[in-house]
């Protein structure tokens, strides 16, 4: 049964229900009660993973049970302040914890470096940074000021301010990060990693994983203008004018990332595939691998609504776009030779960059791809904190939570028994998410889904939708859905279909056709298929087959 009625979202409550006819195919798993996002993030920070020591607040990546040192071997059993894992702020300030998400962001301001660089972590017994080693990932204006967007305080916006523009002439001048024209070749003042710990995208030799492939193009980050490092820089600077709009400050912020965005938008673009690349300074090409970095120019704001529009329709549509996973969005083109959907940073899912995807589509207005990304994260978390399902680091692009995907978290004092709470902090990141994507009850008509006395699931924008006694419920339809005959459910499509379009061909069109219980066709070339429950039934030559 099928209803293409537009449905709308609203900010409320997230809730999901679980059953139907979609239960084997891209529906993603989800409770029969509804659940609150806030009060389960609010539940699970309850745990050990903030630290107050020598005047500031400081995380631990996990949390360390009371008793235990916050200075340990295990760095996830650390009290220090990294800011990726410092997004976590966003989500303290959410819950109202203003005081500890400006005391984490405060520790970089304080130990920032008299040239004003941030170190990669600040940690209790560290002075000011002396510019050795690495550095930090360049999110902190964006997180500065969505602290003041829900906790106010224009002392702190002012402090994060000062900063921040220190910072900026840090980049500039002094973080030896920077690629001058003097070489000849197309990088033109963009700037480097030194190193892959900088980039939080760091598969390493001991990891056991491969190493990020961008890198891997270029002999290392250290000769890549790379998209992500250059959008974090246009993202702090447009952040910067923000705060100049409040503070009454104007230091042109707002010009130099518009300068700034012209020329990542030129150097980058390519419109032949739709997506953004680094650079190879060795050469000036492009280097073409296409991986989460390429997003961050809608997190930043950099792209144009004509480029935004391109890379959601060639890459997230549904099912062979190259960003278009069951779980969240992958870390690398999914086509990419090298991809593995749980291969670390070559195609797991990790919630942190992932936030700042999310936020960039919901900018530009791409709600529903918003929301797909999303959904399955802050479901599975929320499924995590009311079960006692440990919550890790990172996921499975496809597969998603298999029973606490590495989860092989160690206690320093036995390295042979792993851990048994391998909770880490970034899965509280579902809070802002599900709110930059819109998450919240669904808006339906139950009229739209109703069938001579009953509900049927009923497939609208990829998705499908009927009612209960609780009113509407949605099914997550990680390929979009198909429409059966009236009076059935319709159904999601299956991800990976194997199957031959002349198999379907009848006079110059395709038709359904039955197969092992299941119906199949192609469109535009690709296989689809509506998985069966009760089997099929073959009709005479020329007609559809159906479901019985």
């Amino acid at each position: 049964m099928s209803c293409p009625s537009r449905h709308v979202w609203s900010l409320a409550i997230l809730t999901l229900l679980a059953g139907g006819a979609c239960a084997s195919d891209e529906s993603v798993a989800t409770s029969s009660e509804p659940l609150d996002v806030k009060s389960s993030v609010a539940t699970y920070l309850q745990q050990r993973f903030f630290h107050f020591e020598h005047g500031n607040t400081y995380t631990s990546f996990i949390p360390i049970p009371a008793g235990q040192s916050t200075y340990q071997n295990n760095w996830r059993k650390q009290a220090r302040n990294q800011p990726h894992e410092g997004l976590v702020t966003l989500t303290l300030a959410r819950l109202g914890r203003c005081n500890e998400a400006r005391s984490i962001l405060t520790t970089f301001f304080q130990q920032q470096s008299p040239e004003g660089g941030y170190r990669y972590d600040t940690r209790p017994d560290r002075g000011p940074w002396d510019n050795q080693s690495y550095t930090a990932a360049p999110l902190l204006a964006f997180e500065a000021w969505e602290v003041y967007q829900d906790c106010g305080g224009t002392d702190f916006l002012r402090t994060a301010y000062d900063s921040l523009v220190r910072n900026k002439v840090w980049w500039d001048d002094h973080s030896g990060r920077r690629f001058p024209d003097e070489s000849g070749k197309s990088c033109n003042g963009m700037w480097h990693w030194n190193d892959p710990i900088e980039s939080i995208r760091d598969s390493l030799p001991e990891s056991g994983f491969p190493q990020v492939p961008t890198w891997a193009s270029t002999d290392g980050p250290q000769n890549q203008c790379s998209t992500d490092l250059n959008f974090y820089l246009a993202a702090t600077y447009r952040y910067l004018a923000k705060m100049e709009a409040v503070l009454g400050t104007n230091n042109g912020f707002q010009q130099i990332f518009d300068t700034f965005s012209a020329q990542l938008r030129q150097q980058m673009w390519d419109p032949g595939s739709s997506f953004f690349y680094g650079v190879d300074r060795r050469t000036g090409g492009k280097v073409w691998v296409k991986d989460l970095g390429g997003w961050m120019a809608l997190f930043a704001g950099v792209a144009t609504p004509e480029q935004a529009a391109a890379m959601v329709n060639a890459h997230l549509a549904p099912p062979t776009g190259a960003f278009h996973t069951d779980f969240g969005i992958p870390s690398l083109d999914k086509h990419h030779p090298g991809f593995g959907s749980n291969l670390h940073w070559s195609g797991g899912f990790w919630p942190g960059l992932s936030l700042l995807a999310v936020k960039g589509l919901a900018d530009y207005g791409y709600t529903a791809q918003a929301q797909r990304i999303a959904s399955p994260f802050v479901n599975a978390v929320e499924q995590g904190i009311a079960h006692g399902i440990p919550l890790p680091e990172w996921y499975d692009s496809t597969a998603g939570n298999v029973g606490g995907l590495r989860c092989e978290i160690y206690d320093e004092n036995s390295p042979s028994n792993p851990d048994v709470n391998c909770n880490y902090i970034t899965s509280a990141l579902a809070l802002p998410m599900a709110g930059y994507a819109g998450l919240g009850s669904i808006s339906w008509s139950c009229r739209s889904s109703a069938w001579q006395g009953h509900q049927l699931w009923t497939c609208s924008h990829g998705d499908l939708y009927k009612c209960d006694a609780a009113g509407p419920v949605q099914k997550i339809c990680g390929n979009g859905c198909s429409s059966r005959p009236l009076g059935t459910d319709d159904v999601c499509r299956s991800s990976t279909i194997s199957w031959s379009c002349a198999s379907s061909a009848w006079q110059n069109q395709q038709l359904w056709t039955c197969s092992n219980g299941d119906l199949y066709k192609c469109q535009n070339g690709v296989p689809d298929k509506v998985s069966c429950p009760n089997g099929c039934i073959s009709n005479p030559l020329g007609i559809n087959d159906a479901c019985r």
